[in-house]
């Protein structure tokens, strides 16, 4: 993540944003475990598509679908940068989950938080052929779970672990999950929220130093019901 991603982070899903926007000493650890794994099998140098490069149909029917900022707490920004949502060696497994792999037709936006959060916000949305959007829940869910595994580096006091986050509707299929990563007693959290309705699929991940999910549970809410 440029994160994580961006993987991006990431790895980088973005080094600009997490400059930018990570000034919390969780996230800036969080993207030196997710850099950490850019150089393994894993990686990827995919790149996530963006609103410019989509038909007129898709675009239609896949930009409304997005989060804006009237979705988002006081204080966050859009980063309009070319590249906001890279996942340019990111590891594989976050890299997929953020592309959504084996979509036809994504779009994504990428928000900073305020200084003082410390945080940003990813969204892909994406349709898929008849019948297939909800099967891809499981491989996304999947993907995500590995991860943690991949990330996990105990010789250099670095751990990465998931737990589910309950309560939170997933329409169709889906899942919601939080990652957390420890480095030298820090930590840092991505929450990831997968979404199906139909042939439509949005993928959301927050980046944070906080513990709180109460706002990524209200962005994930309003993702879905955005379907």
């Amino acid at each position: 993540m440029t994160r994580l991603l961006g993987a991006g982070r990431p790895s980088r899903l973005r080094h600009r944003s997490q400059a930018a926007a990570l000034g919390s000493v969780g996230l800036l650890l969080l993207g030196a475990a997710l850099a950490s794994c850019a150089s393994s099998s894993s990686s990827s140098t995919t790149t996530v598509a963006t609103t410019t490069t989509l038909p007129p149909a898709e675009a239609a029917l896949l930009d409304p679908k997005k989060l804006s900022l009237a979705d988002l707490p006081s204080g966050w920004t859009v980063d309009t940068s070319p590249n906001a949502a890279s996942t340019q060696g990111a590891p594989g497994c976050l890299a997929d989950l953020v592309n959504v792999e084996d979509s036809t037709a994504r779009t994504s936006v990428v928000f900073i938080g305020p200084k003082s959060a410390a945080a940003d916000v990813l969204q892909t949305v994406a349709v898929f052929p008849p019948g297939q959007a909800a099967a891809s829940a499981a491989q996304r869910q999947s993907d995500f779970e590995s991860c943690a595994h991949s990330l996990s580096q105990p010789s250099q006091g670095r751990s990465a672990s998931v737990t589910p986050l309950v309560g939170i509707p997933t329409g169709d299929a889906g899942f919601a999950a939080r990652m957390t990563l420890t480095s030298g007693g820090q930590k840092g959290y991505f929450d990831a929220f997968y979404a199906v309705r139909g042939d439509v699929a949005t993928f959301v991940g927050w980046f944070s130093n906080s513990s709180s999910t109460s706002d990524f549970q209200q962005i994930a809410a309003t993702a879905l019901d955005k379907l």
